[in-house]
């Protein structure tokens, strides 16, 4: 009986440090929820140790805002108050934006249609500038998150989320 135990417990300890060493399913990249971040929604201020955002508004273009989109697509705009959230003068290259429908779809903004363009520098402490984002999308996209990663990785994303009655259509 003593060695019949032994063997189980071999057998059992065998199993268990091969189960262990198994790698364990890695989740399928891309996606709303890949970046961590801030998570918050509009007119809540968030900070991500550089930046403090607040989310002001998401609509449809309008014809002031110049935007053209092809058949079956529209511009989505984004726009938030921003200001330098740090002790020292802050250089930031602008955001990795991207829009998110209910679906997962995701969305990034083209470079040029973040403003400011390039991104901000020499901003003092507590000094502030405008967020506005265009996003490109089809006709039938309605956006339920935003996503704006600082293109240095070196603090959180922001991740804000669209409710149904921030967001104005044309």
């Amino acid at each position: 009986m003593k060695r019949t135990s032994a063997l189980f417990a071999v057998f059992v300890a065998l199993n268990a440090s091969a189960f262990a060493a198994t790698p364990h399913a890695t989740p399928v990249p891309g996606g709303a929820n890949q970046a961590s971040g801030v998570a918050g929604t509009f007119g809540g201020k968030l900070f991500n140790g550089e930046v403090r955002l607040v989310p002001k508004e998401i609509r449809d273009a309008i014809d002031a805002d110049g935007l053209t989109a092809v058949d079956g697509q529209k511009w989505i705009v984004f726009t938030a108050s921003a200001s330098n959230g740090t002790a020292h003068a802050l250089d930031m290259q602008q955001f990795v934006a991207s829009i998110v429908d209910a679906d997962d779809n995701t969305i990034q903004a083209q470079p040029d249609k973040l403003k400011p363009v390039g991104g901000v520098y020499g901003v003092v402490p507590g000094g502030a500038w405008k967020e506005q984002i265009a996003f490109e999308v089809p006709q039938n996209f309605i956006p339920v998150k935003i996503v704006l990663l600082p293109n240095d990785r070196k603090h959180q994303a922001f991740r804000i989320t669209v409710r149904a009655d921030d967001y104005r259509r044309s």
